[in-house]
């Protein structure tokens, strides 16, 4: 099944690219009141919609009848399929609309409930990562794997966490334990960069809260495939569906251990 891919992810990487190419020539004129605000507190523009209807004709032309699961819902959710996309046209909208690095185009497939298939495009730096399940994890060509360091004082660990004000003690909580041990951290406003991030060894860990299937999918296949250790934030099997996990390279089990401490209900 994975042979087919091969002849599949070329293709998957020009459409990545080509909807990359539409969303840095907006960028140069792209205005703040183009912006929205969506009922959970995101934001969205034109420029998302816009994407995710090329990458959805795109793909559909790809791989008839597979479905989707995207974040604009410019299509039906049809992720009910034995295969479908995964698609997040524009990953750290946010950063986009104020011009600030990183966002990402990011695309995923799942097969029979897996993900095999993934290309994440991060415009800013023109990186393309791209992994097929058992084949390893590349960037614009070259195979990629994830951090070895073990020494929380010359770490790098990024955090994707939302702004609900229910999750702040943790996130506070997190960050004194963490510069405790002297960790450096980031929060870059891209699920996506993020785990391409740590499959290429760029950043040591990343903990996520509140993420979605759209940020999870492709990322964590691709940081898998670089050899890295993905789990919820227990150290636990993942599920998409829960939105919390930790990906990481040589830090993972210290990591595990830290988090048994310090993480509170997700009803805090």
């Amino acid at each position: 099944m994975y042979g087919e891919l091969d002849g599949l992810l070329p293709r998957v990487r020009e459409v990545a690219e080509r909807v990359g190419s539409f969303v840095r020539k907006e960028a140069r004129s792209f205005q703040l009141s183009q912006v929205e605000r969506k009922e959970e507190g995101s934001f969205v523009s034109y420029v998302d919609r816009q994407a995710e209807e090329i990458l959805v004709q795109a793909l559909s032309e790809l791989l008839p009848g597979t479905g989707f699961l995207t974040e604009e819902k410019t299509v039906q959710n049809t992720s009910n399929r034995e295969d479908y996309w995964t698609i997040d046209p524009l990953d750290g909208t946010f950063n986009f609309i104020h011009g600030l690095p990183p966002y990402c185009v990011n695309i995923g497939l799942v097969q029979g409930g897996n993900p095999v298939l993934c290309v994440t495009y991060e415009l800013s730096r023109n990186e393309c990562f791209y992994a097929i399940r058992g084949k390893g994890g590349f960037r614009n060509g070259e195979p990629i794997k994830v951090s070895e360091v073990v020494d929380f004082s010359t770490a790098l660990i990024v955090m994707g966490f939302s702004n609900q004000a229910r999750q702040l003690p943790e996130f506070l909580l997190l960050l004194r334990t963490l510069a405790e041990r002297g960790v450096g951290f980031r929060r870059t406003g891209s699920t996506a960069a993020n785990l391409a991030y740590v499959a290429c060894g760029r950043v040591d860990a990343f903990l996520g809260r509140d993420m979605t299937p759209w940020d999870m999918s492709p990322g964590t296949l691709l940081v898998e495939e670089a050899r890295g250790t993905v789990s919820n934030m227990a150290g636990e099997e993942l599920c998409f569906e829960q939105g919390d996990f930790l990906v990481a390279g040589g830090l993972h089990s210290s990591l595990v251990e830290i988090l048994k401490d310090i993480s509170l209900p997700d009803d805090v």
